[in-house]
Parts: C-alpha cells; sequence; structure tokens
C-alpha cells in the first residue's frame, strides 16, 4: 500500500527537477529525496524496533478503531450528502486571484496603524513613482533630464501625475536652453515690450517710483541671456543628483505622485528607456503575477505527473477516475467554501495546493489498496488501513486548524485552504470510496476486474504489449496470490481461503486468518 503512495509522490516531486527553474529543481530534489529517504527508515528500521511477534487470537478492537468504522458507514445518506455538499458549493466558486504581495506583510496591526498614521503626515513614499536617470557626465544628465521633463509633462498636461520638480525646470540642458529661449524670444514681441514699458513707467510714478527705476529689468528682457546654465555643486544634494565614485557615473532621482488616472505599465513602458522606474504597485503587480504564475505551472506539472504515474501503476480506467475522484471534490468544496467567504486565491493557497494533491491521493491510493488487499470494507483487518486514514488526515487538520486563528494574512489564508482540502479529500474518502453501496467502485477496485465479462481498459493491453505481462486484472491477481504465498511461508500464518458472500470459496483471493504485520499497514 504505501510503496504505491511514496511512489506518486516521489514521481510528482520529481519531475519538477526538469522543469528548468532552479526553484522547482531544488523543490522537486529536496521533496523527493526527503519522501524516499523516509520510506527507506521505515522499512529497515521500524521492522527492528517494533514487535514482530503475533498471536494466532486477535486482541480485542480498541475504541478508536470501532468509531472510524463507524463514521465510514454513512451509507447512502452519506453518500448524498456529500454530493449535494459539493453541487452546493459548487455554485459559489468565484475564481478571483489576488497576487497583491502587500497580503504577504508580516506586520502587526499596530504597526500597521502606525504606518497608516504616518504615511497620513509626511505622505506615503511607497505610492510615488520614482526615476533614476544616470549618465557619464553632468552635461548627459542634463540632455536626459530634458527629455524626462518631455514626458513628464505629458503626463502632467493628461492629468495622470502632479507637476513633478525637476532639475531641468531650474537648469535645463543645451537642448531644452535653446527651445526655452527661443520660446522668451516669440513671447516678448516688440509691441509687448512697449506696452509692458509704458505701463511700468507710468505705474512706478504713480506710485512713488523713480523714473529710471526699472530700466534694468526692461533691459534683461531684450539681452540675450546663456543658452546653458550649469547646476552648482551645492545644490546637487537638494535637486538629488549624486556621483558614484566606484564606477564614476552621474545619477539624478526624481519623485512623481502619481494621479487616479495614472496607467502604470503605460508610463513605464515610456520612461524605461530613459531612466530606471521603481513603482512600488507595478513592482507588487508583476512580483505577484510572477510568483502566481510560477507555482500554477508547478501546481499543473505535479497534477499531470501525478495523472501519468497513476496511469501507468494502474493502468485501468476506473481506478484512474476513484484516485482522482477525492482530490477532484477537495478542490470543488475547497473553491465553493472560499467563495462563500468572499476570499480569494492567493499566492499562499496556491503553494499549499500541491500539499492537497500530495497528501490527498495517499488516503485514496490507501483505500484502493487496501480493498484490493481485502476485497472487502467490512473485513477485520481493513480497520487498519482505515484508521491509519483517518489518524494521518485528523493529525495534519489538527496542525492546519491552529494556523485558522493566525492573525497574518499569509497564516490564515494556507491553513484554510490546507484544512479544508485534506478536510474535504478525507471525507469524500470516507463517504464514498468506503459505501458499501457503490457497487461500480467496488467492481472497479478489485482485483478481480479480469473475471468480468467487461473488457478491460485498452491501457491494460497496451501495457501487456510493452511489458509482456498480462492484462491488469490478471498481472495483479497473479502477483497478489504470488505475494500471499510468499508471506504464508515466511511467517508460518495461518490461511484459509476467503468465502464470497454467495457461499462460493473461490481462489481468487486469500485473506490471513490473524492481524497482519504491523508494517502492512505502513
Amino acid at each position: 500500500m504505501g510503496l504505491l503512495a511514496v511512489l506518486t509522490s516521489i514521481g510528482a516531486f520529481g519531475v519538477l527537477a526538469f522543469s528548468g527553474f532552479p526553484v522547482f529543481e531544488q523543490l522537486g530534489w529536496f521533496t523527493a529525496m526527503g519522501i524516499g529517504f523516509s520510506f527507506l527508515f521505515v522499512h529497515t528500521v521500524f521492522p527492528r524496533i517494533l514487535p514482530t511477534s503475533h498471536q494466532v487470537d486477535t486482541a480485542p478492537r480498541r475504541r478508536l478503531p470501532r468509531v472510524v468504522d463507524r463514521m465510514a458507514s454513512a451509507g447512502i445518506p452519506g453518500l448524498v450528502t456529500a454530493l449535494v455538499l459539493a453541487a452546493t458549493l459548487a455554485v459559489f466558486i468565484r475564481p478571483h486571484f489576488n497576487t497583491d504581495l502587500k497580503a504577504m506583510n508580516s506586520v502587526s496591526r499596530e504597526t500597521q496603524k502606525a504606518d497608516e498614521l504616518m504615511s497620513a503626515v509626511w505622505g506615503d513614499i511607497f505610492s510615488s513613482v520614482y526615476l533614476m536617470t544616470e549618465a557619464d557626465d553632468l552635461a548627459s544628465l542634463q540632455e536626459k533630464n530634458d527629455l524626462v521633463l518631455a514626458h513628464l509633462d505629458t503626463e502632467t498636461h493628461a492629468g495622470r501625475i502632479e507637476k513633478a520638480a525637476t532639475p531641468s525646470l531650474f537648469f535645463p540642458g543645451r537642448t531644452e536652453s535653446a527651445i526655452n529661449f527661443k520660446a522668451w524670444r516669440q513671447f516678448w514681441t516688440k509691441k509687448r515690450f512697449q506696452q509692458v514699458s509704458e505701463s511700468l513707467v507710468q505705474e512706478g510714478i504713480a506710485l512713488g517710483f523713480a523714473p529710471g527705476a526699472f530700466t534694468p529689468f526692461l533691459q534683461k528682457l531684450t539681452t540675450a541671456i546663456p543658452l546653458r546654465a550649469d547646476i552648482p555643486e551645492s545644490i546637487h544634494p537638494l535637486l538629488g543628483i549624486s556621483w558614484d565614485e566606484n564606477d564614476g557615473r552621474w545619477r539624478q532621482m526624481i519623485r512623481i505622485t502619481p494621479r487616479e488616472r495614472f496607467d502604470s505599465r503605460q508610463f513605464y513602458n515610456r520612461l524605461s528607456t530613459l531612466s530606471a522606474v521603481f513603482d512600488p504597485a507595478l513592482f507588487s503587480d508583476r512580483m505577484g503575477q510572477l510568483l502566481f504564475g510560477t507555482f500554477m505551472k508547478m501546481l499543473l506539472i505535479i497534477g499531470v505527473s501525478l495523472i501519468l504515474l497513476l496511469t501507468l501503476f494502474f493502468a485501468d480506467r476506473g481506478l484512474l477516475v476513484i484516485a482522482l475522484l477525492p482530490l477532484a471534490f477537495a478542490f470543488v468544496c475547497t473553491l465553493g467554501t472560499l467563495g462563500l467567504m468572499g476570499r480569494a486565491l492567493d499566492i499562499p493557497a496556491l503553494m499549499l495546493s500541491v500539499v492537497i494533491l500530495g497528501m490527498g491521493v495517499d488516503y485514496t491510493l490507501f483505500i484502493v489498496r487496501g480493498y484490493q488487499r481485502y476485497q472487502r470494507f467490512d473485513h477485520p483487518h481493513f480497520s487498519v488501513v482505515r484508521t491509519a486514514v483517518f489518524m494521518a488526515a485528523a493529525s495534519t487538520l489538527v496542525g492546519f486548524s491552529v494556523l485558522l486563528t493566525a492573525n497574518h494574512n499569509l497564516l490564515k489564508s494556507a491553513g484554510m485552504i490546507s484544512f479544508f482540502g485534506i478536510g474535504e479529500t478525507w471525507n469524500l474518502t470516507r463517504a464514498c470510496l468506503q459505501n458499501t453501496s457503490c457497487a461500480w467502485i467496488h467492481c472497479s477496485m478489485s482485483w478481480t476486474n479480469w473475471y468480468q465479462e467487461t473488457p478491460p481498459w485498452p491501457t491494460s493491453w497496451m501495457w501487456a504489449a510493452a511489458t509482456g505481462c498480462p492484462p491488469v486484472g490478471w498481472s495483479t491477481a497473479i502477483h497478489t496470490s504470488l505475494f500471499t504465498v510468499s508471506n504464508r511461508k515466511r511467517s508460518g500464518y495461518e490461511w484459509q481461503p476467503w468465502r464470497w458472500q454467495t457461499g462460493d470459496e473461490s481462489p481468487r483471493a486469500w485473506l490471513p486468518t490473524s492481524r497482519p504485520p504491523m508494517c502492512w499497514s505502513i
């Protein structure tokens, strides 16, 4: 039982090592080796430290297995309840994704309130956009600032940003100075200059000014001004200009205040060729989308690998559907529950969805292989498998339920997706796979499906042609028979054929009369 679950987990995570992403490769190798070494430890060390002597007389059943057996014997009402629950929650599924990195912020509520107060008083620096322009010398930096100013003026006139204070407004470069001087000369025509001169003289005399008090000013209007003014070194820090001693380059920082109509992506596309643009909102959005796409790809790789491995191991359509049915039920119920609560799928939820795939499929594999081993759910020894699945799910749910009370949104989101996903997987495994009323599931999980009139799935014959083995029903039955005989000779247990309910002593299955070794339930 445990071998198939371990192989699917190792295979699914091992595929990540060939994904081409360094993060996925490390995650895949680490997880696959961890699961594999744990499996080796269990099957090499546990048989030596756990008691191996068994008596023929079975010990009295404990209370927990009896409770678990009652939970699995819900019958038709339990199955109908689970299906109605899935159909109801499916209505509330709202596929909405939240890639905002602020939702993963780990600061406390007190710190958030203090940060809001600081932003209200001094302004939110993370809501502003910053431009960094660099050049080899100060003259080239002024020329670049002139181009930046032209783009910023366009954004300002469109109402997308506030008017920014750039060095080119006070110390333009050579090109901008020539443009400004030309516009200055075009504005001060002879007629306008004469009107201003006459008005100043008349109003000045009326106010008590001397007749030639405004002569120096009027001369400035007609005198040619220099085309370029160098930026004084004393005001470099005030304008955000600095010189890097390491590479000898000049850098200029400009702060932009966005308005309601501001488009982060459009602004970045226009200014990125001139300056390095740091937009916290755009950075958070793109980083969130990158993480979301990355983990979505990881989930897709593991999901497809899991389906291929189950197809290879089972080579049976019914068993494949049964193994994936609880996972589909879990995702439907989990997404419906999150939609009912008004919560969107965020990055932590997507990360933990891989855990649902890895752990949820183990529950179904244990049940399927246990049924193939004992051929009926009411067999006394099947309670060991059922109890092991319950204890694995219960311990996981207890751990993730603690995260539901966390104040941190990241931990709470991880707890929700894991708690609901694992819980719903175990719920359908309990209500459907172990339901004695589901005859088609029993026929599919039985290792003797070759006995039925329905021909095997074509994959079974492809598997037979590729490996030289009989179809899945024959190979499974022969393999299990050899396993039974081998264990009979090795352990010396007393074995007898299982009597079908019809009274037919069929040689198709063999069951022990005493408790199986403890390692069988691993």
